[in-house]
């Protein structure tokens, strides 16, 4: 059975960095945002240049979950005052 789990520990704020995502399928986010500032984040594969596996920008707080092929590093970068993201995986649980 599919199930998601928590790859950032919690909501990471504005920037950057690495996960690992030991199933290589990126499960979504949850996106917050202070309504007034748009959030975007980018998650993309192999390193911080590599192809994009998911992006968007909003300026309401928004979830978005479905199986996104990854690999077992994903990197993010997240920009907009007063968002914060928490990513998660589709792992085999």
């Amino acid at each position: 059975m599919m199930a998601l789990r928590d790859l950032s520990g919690g909501a990471v704020g504005p920037g950057n960095g690495s996960l690992a995502c030991p199933s290589e399928v990126f499960g979504g986010v949850l996106i917050s945002t202070d309504g007034v500032n748009l959030v975007t984040l980018t998650v993309r594969r192999n390193d911080g240049a590599g192809a994009i596996v998911f992006q968007m920008s909003t300026k309401s707080p928004l979830p978005v979950f479905a199986p996104f092929e990854a690999d077992a590093v994903i990197y993010y970068t997240l920009t907009g005052a007063g968002g914060s993201a928490q990513l998660f995986e589709w792992y085999d649980g």
